[in-house]
């Protein structure tokens, strides 16, 4: 986890060029073996990975962090959301509480380059939780992508 004023954005609700926090933690993340940092808040809510947005996946429902709780408003995030919605897919803004990451069955994370990208284990405050990065919930996501890929 990546909990650090260091690593916060500033003006998180606006598309700028500063990514040097996202950059430092994700940077810090890969000196200690993982690929990807998770941005936190305060309260240690997970908010968003250094280079994306977060989806997680429990009892038939995506969720994504509320942008309400500070994190970068992401164009791929806003496309996945919306198509989501249209094809009737369950899926829900809301506060990654560390109650609420309790009982995650999946977590990946999104952006325009990578595409989804699931995570198969997470380092939290010295305990590692583990996801299935292969579960088949993962197309729903995955398919956004190949429908709109040749737009």
């Amino acid at each position: 986890m990546a909990q650090d004023p260091l690593f916060e954005r500033s003006l998180s609700s606006h598309k700028t060029a500063n990514y040097l926090g996202a950059w430092l933690a994700t940077n810090r993340a890969q000196h200690f073996g993982a690929k990807e940092a998770i941005l936190v808040d305060h309260e240690g809510s997970w908010l968003e990975t250094g280079t994306g947005n977060l989806w997680g996946w429990k009892k038939g429902c995506w969720y994504t962090p509320d942008l309400k709780e500070g994190l970068l408003p992401g164009i791929a995030r806003a496309n996945l959301l919306n198509w989501l919605n249209l094809q009737k897919l369950l899926v829900q803004e809301n506060s990654w509480t560390s109650s609420f990451i309790q009982d995650l069955e999946v977590v990946a994370y999104s952006n325009s380059v990578m595409e989804i990208v699931p995570f198969a284990q997470v380092w939290d405050k010295g305990a590692k939780r583990l996801y299935s990065p292969s579960h088949s919930v993962l197309e729903q996501l995955r398919s956004y992508y190949s429908v709109n890929s040749n737009q």
